[in-house]
């Protein structure tokens, strides 16, 4: 048998549906919200690290007038070097309609073939590109006009026009890594050829970057500096000249800074709503107290403590908080991944796709449990403070003090609900 004061609580939840539903929403947006953040601070991380170390990014990139393809591979004897790869880039001019020409930074490999360093995800056509073939990458192809198997016509320095067949688009997490530039987001358009197409484009058939990894220690960035230093010496020894090198960790992707600066905004935001979640919670229990001074009375006469009642209505927050978190769970979970398969790209990293974030739900059962009774202990303790009479003749504590300008408009109109003005 249902004992009488659950027989309140229930009574309490079910007798005003719209009014339960409004407590029920605001607790769940402030759930949602913090789901959401937790989830995509997770997941754009791990994405982001997990992606980067299956690229095989170069630990070291070494830029120089002219590199040698036989001193790239006498690189791969200096210890604590493993992979070695040379390549050229260099940049021309593209056309992305009739009469207009963009950027584009071209990347030749010297042995695509064997290329395992800053790899590629082929997202449309055939790899490796051959003799007079190009690939573009997918995150400026909506720059151009080209689809695979169109000739892409790529301006020289002279002025000449020289077509290239377009055989593949491809996804490069890379762009950037060479700490050159405006890094990914202001980058030009990229393509990929092999070392044979060079002289069509009029280019010398020499190298001009050297890629190399580390083969151990591979997240520690003061032995890769450690190895970089080596090889700077090994080119100084045999005569090569260095214009540059950078040195960076396997999970380091190079827009992971701005993710940072983006979770600082996200948490403020769920705090924020988080805020506005509890206010809507003081007000609506206020109201509901309001209009429960005499069943207070009522209650205290046939005996129900102070304690007993604060009991109830924490237990009816306590529903209100658990229905709120049923709902917050699943759609914080479709709503951050939606929108990590909308940034993914933006951010020029791979979604790992849908997936359970234990930590984003224990905060939000966390949250859950706490925010919403703290918030109405103020409302719960000023209403069954009440003395018996004074509750018995429904006057509560300051009520004439309390009206605003606000409460006494809104009263005014005529067809709005109370739920509606509470949430007003």
């Amino acid at each position: 048998m249902m004992r009488p004061r659950w027989h309140k609580v229930f009574s309490d939840l079910t007798s005003n549906l719209v009014r339960s539903l409004l407590v029920v929403v605001s607790v769940a947006v402030g759930l949602i919200a913090v789901g959401m953040i937790v989830i995509l601070y997770h997941a754009i991380g791990n994405d982001m690290r997990e992606g980067y170390l299956a690229v095989n990014a170069a630990n070291i990139q070494v830029r120089s007038p002219v590199v040698t393809t036989d001193f790239t591979d006498h690189l791969k004897n200096i210890p604590g070097v493993k992979e070695v790869e040379g390549i050229r880039t260099f940049d021309l001019r593209i056309r992305t309609s009739p009469d207009q020409f963009k950027s584009i930074r071209i990347k030749a490999y010297d042995k695509v073939e064997k290329s395992v360093i800053d790899q590629v995800r082929l997202v449309e056509g055939k790899w490796p590109p051959a003799k007079d073939e190009i690939a573009l990458e997918a995150n400026r192809l909506g720059d151009t006009q080209y689809h695979v198997g169109d000739k892409v016509e790529i301006k020289l320095a002279s002025g000449e026009i020289k077509p290239l067949k377009l055989v593949a688009i491809v996804h490069d997490q890379t762009i950037g890594s060479d700490g050159g530039g405006a890094g990914f987001f202001l980058a030009p358009i990229q393509g990929y050829i092999t070392r044979d197409t060079l002289v069509k484009l009029g280019q010398p058939d020499q190298l001009n970057a050297v890629h190399l990894t580390v083969s151990q220690e591979q997240n520690n960035l003061a032995y890769i500096q450690t190895v970089a230093d080596k090889v700077q010496k090994e080119f100084e020894r045999n005569g090569f000249d260095t214009a540059g090198i950078v040195v960076r960790r396997s999970e380091d992707h190079p827009n992971a800074p701005y993710i940072e600066a983006m979770k600082a905004v996200l948490y403020l935001l769920s705090f924020l709503v988080l805020f506005l979640s509890a206010f809507l919670i003081i007000n609506t229990l206020s109201a509901l107290l309001t209009h429960q001074i005499e069943q207070i009375g009522v209650m205290k006469t046939i005996g129900a403590t102070r304690w007993s009642l604060i009991w109830v209505y924490l237990a009816l927050v306590f529903l209100y908080s658990l229905m709120g978190l049923v709902l917050a769970i699943p759609l914080a979970n479709v709503t951050a991944f939606a929108e990590l398969l909308s940034v993914a790209p933006t951010l020029n990293f791979v979604s790992r796709g849908f997936r359970i974030v234990p930590q984003a739900i224990l905060t939000q059962a966390i949250i859950a449990l706490i925010v919403p009774q703290v918030a109405s202990l103020i409302p719960v303790l000023r209403g069954t403070q009440l003395p018996i009479q004074q509750a018995l003749s429904g006057i509560g504590s300051g009520d004439v003090r309390r009206t605003d300008r606000l409460t006494l408009w809104l009263s005014r109109i005529r067809g709005i609900s109370r739920p509606m003005a509470i949430s007003l």
